[in-house]
């Protein structure tokens, strides 16, 4: 029977958390993994480094197309369901990819995986809506990303460490595992709403349920589509977001073992850290932006520190040190501020949408992530001498500039676009407007 006191209802949604966080920090595993066995992948398949950005971003384009149908999924039947499925399909994605007998088929693990991880993020995001009051979900989010962010340094520094005993191939195929095992759980325990699990409405410590929108699902587009303050915190996120993600989740260690001979493992230590960093600074940052009452000027911020992060990993004289350090923290730091992104995004909606415009939000990040994978890749073998080690193209720190002031560029569109969103003064639209 369940307890329907306060002491039951915080046990209940700490556990629903728990699951939904879990199958996070697996998505996040798989899209941070590949920077560190890009060299394993590379030597394997013979691959160049356009390849191995193809590689890497098949994730984040299913992931990409997936947001949408999944926003629009999680609104009308709710995150238990869809992240259910949506784990199963990952792990499958997995185990394929550590099956793979060629880079062919290889290429077709991180596409499945990509789309079962596409509805776990706004799952969970949309569960914390209903499940945690208004004025917590800047600092439940921030909670959430610094958790999501266990699996990227995971893919960081102790992967690096897990390649010298285990094989990459191993490993993928004991995530998808672990994945399978966590959709059945999920379906279990999961329950979408308070009201589904026995809570009724009027209880002091329950936050409001939100309503189901009576909108056909093109209408709930069209509202999303048309709010511009979506369309300008959209590009502030790839500003900081994408570019970090692509960068802590391929680039990040080649650049370091490329252009400086560090190896896998000791560079591994700086994507590590800035991971880190990144994660604690969620947590800091959505309750900080949550206890001052402002969104904007922290959205600003980030995408300065990103812009200037990128331009001095581009054009100064850095080197494995303390001044790399401050650099990888620098961006990693600065990518946070996606915390208060979504709980822009979030306010500026009905309740009864927000999935479908978290789900927006987070697709347009994530097509950046794939489409700046994929031309760091591009641009530096436009650059590259020709150099060839055991079957594997060889590229040296000039070969990755480019791509770094591609970074740059891109940045700084997200800072400039930063200061045309909408204060929302940590308040939804409902309730401006009660």
């Amino acid at each position: 029977m369940t307890d329907l006191s306060k002491f039951g209802f915080n046990k209940i949604r700490w556990t629903i958390f728990t699951l939904l966080t879990l199958s996070f920090i697996l998505g996040f595993f798989h899209r941070f993994a590949p920077g560190a066995f890009a060299e394993a992948v590379r030597g394997e398949f013979h691959i160049s480094a356009a390849a191995l950005g193809t590689l890497a971003s098949m994730h984040f384009y299913t992931y990409t197309v997936m947001q949408i149908p999944s926003g629009i999924l999680i609104d009308r039947f709710g995150a238990r369901l869809n992240v259910s499925i949506g784990a199963v399909i990952a792990g499958l994605g997995s185990i394929v990819f550590g099956l793979a007998p060629t880079f062919a088929v290889a290429s077709l693990g991180p596409f499945i995986v990509g789309l079962g991880v596409s509805t776990i993020f706004v799952g969970i995001m949309k569960s914390n809506s209903l499940w945690f009051r208004e004025n917590q979900y800047g600092w439940i989010s921030g909670i959430t990303m610094l958790l999501g962010n266990v699996g990227s340094v995971l893919a960081a520094g102790p992967l690096a460490v897990l390649l010298q005993w285990f094989s990459w191939r191993s490993i993928f195929v004991v995530a998808g595992i672990l994945s399978v095992v966590l959709s059945l759980l999920t379906y279990w325990l999961v329950r979408d709403t308070p009201q589904e699990a026995g809570f009724q409405p009027g209880k002091g410590y329950l936050p409001s349920q939100g309503p189901v929108s009576p909108n056909h699902w093109l209408q709930d587009l069209k509202t999303v589509l048309s709010n511009k303050t979506i369309g300008f915190t959209l590009w502030a996120g790839v500003g900081t977001n994408a570019t970090f993600y692509a960068f802590a989740g391929l680039w990040g260690i080649p650049v370091l073992r490329d252009g400086f001979h560090l190896s896998n493992n000791e560079a591994s230590l700086y994507t590590t850290v800035a991971l880190a960093a990144y994660g604690a600074a969620s947590l800091a940052i959505g309750w900080f932006s949550d206890k001052i009452g402002l969104r904007k000027p922290l959205i600003i911020l980030g995408n300065a520190l990103s812009s200037v992060g990128w331009l001095g990993l581009a054009l100064l004289p850095w080197n494995p040190g303390w001044s790399a350090w401050l650099l990888y923290l620098l961006v990693g730091i600065a990518a946070s501020q996606i915390v208060v992104t979504f709980a822009v995004v979030k306010e500026v909606v009905p309740s009864s949408i927000c999935g479908m415009a978290l789900a927006f939000l987070n697709a347009g990040i994530f097509l950046g992530v794939a489409l700046l994978q994929s031309c760091f890749g591009w641009i530096m073998d436009l650059s590259w001498s020709g150099a060839m080690a055991n079957g594997a193209p060889q590229y040296t720190f000039p070969d990755y500039i480019g791509g770094l002031l591609l970074f740059a560029a891109v940045s700084m569109v997200g800072l400039v676009s930063s200061f045309f969103v909408t204060e929302t003064y940590c308040q939804s639209v409902k309730e401006k407007a009660a």
